[in-house]
């Protein structure tokens, strides 16, 4: 894998500068082996014989159990938290906006961990694809739209037509006739107008769900999600926000592989369900 250099500037006690300064000017190679993979394979490294395992015997002597990886699940899981909860989303947005908060969520616990990638190299062949994508949709949504004004300019005229038509018959037999005909004419018009406001609704929900994806991209292309969705974001906090929202994130955002991994989310729920009953039972049989 490639290595990303990883810019970020702070404001040190002085004594940690002094510090930091001594260890740089002794500095020497990290202890890698014959590994020439390795991204810091013979780079000059400040704790060149501090491990992961080190720093976990560290913590461990404060909590057992207390890892690295426990303080970064935490942080990640809480940027999470903070920005579902942050979000202006509701039961009754159409999906692509839940799907949209999930995203930007897993990008913040990205960038918090720093889990980086390299852009892809066809990025801008990829964006002109999906600008030519978006320009098709506004079309289709426009035609369609069209089309409905079209469809309720010709229902407006087809009741005027009927009742001046049902005003001037002779007979009764005839206006019945004519009362018959505008019905059905009126509800074949009726029924198309909604036919078209649902392939609507479909496009418009297309075209927003697009324009985040094409925003999204341009956010994270050189951030791996992946790597903090998988291993850093606890999923109960996506899943118990999704129930809030009606938006199942394990099943519409997470992968086949993860929602196996993850499973134990669903049905942890299902026990926490049952115990309530199993503590009634055990109540009434004291």
């Amino acid at each position: 894998k490639d290595s990303v250099l990883w810019h970020k500037k702070i404001q040190l006690p002085e004594v940690v500068r002094k510090n930091l300064e001594a260890l740089a000017r002794e500095a020497r190679p990290s202890r890698n082996g014959d590994n020439k993979k390795h991204p810091v394979y013979n780079k000059p490294q400040l704790f060149p014989d501090i491990s992961s395992r080190n720093v976990n015997e560290f913590f461990s002597e404060a909590m057992p159990g207390l890892t690295a990886k426990v303080f970064r699940t935490f942080h990640a899981s809480t940027v999470v938290a903070k920005s579902l909860d942050a979000v202006d989303v509701t039961v009754t947005d159409p999906e692509y906006r839940k799907w949209e908060a999930v995203v930007n969520a897993n990008m913040e616990a990205a960038i918090l961990c720093n889990h980086t990638k390299k852009a892809p190299a066809n990025w801008t062949s990829r964006k002109e694809k999906m600008r030519t994508r978006e320009r098709k949709l506004k079309v289709q949504l426009d035609n369609i739209t069209a089309r409905i004004k079209n469809e309720t300019l010709r229902l407006t005229d087809l009741r005027r037509q009927g009742r001046e038509k049902k005003a001037n018959a002779k007979s009764t037999a005839a206006r019945q006739k004519i009362v018959a005909t505008y019905r059905r004419k009126i509800e074949r018009v009726k029924n198309a107008i909604e036919r078209l406001k649902i392939r609507e609704e479909k496009r418009r929900a297309s075209l927003g769900k697009l324009k985040a994806q094409i925003t999204l991209a341009s956010k994270n292309r050189t951030w791996n999600l992946g790597t903090s969705q998988k291993s850093y974001i606890d999923p109960r906090v996506f899943y118990n926000w999704g129930k809030q929202v009606e938006y199942d994130v394990l099943e519409k955002y997470y992968s086949a592989t993860l929602r196996r991994k993850f499973m134990w989310v669903r049905q942890s729920e299902n026990r926490e369900a049952e115990l309530p009953e199993e503590q009634e039972a055990e109540q009434n049989l004291n």
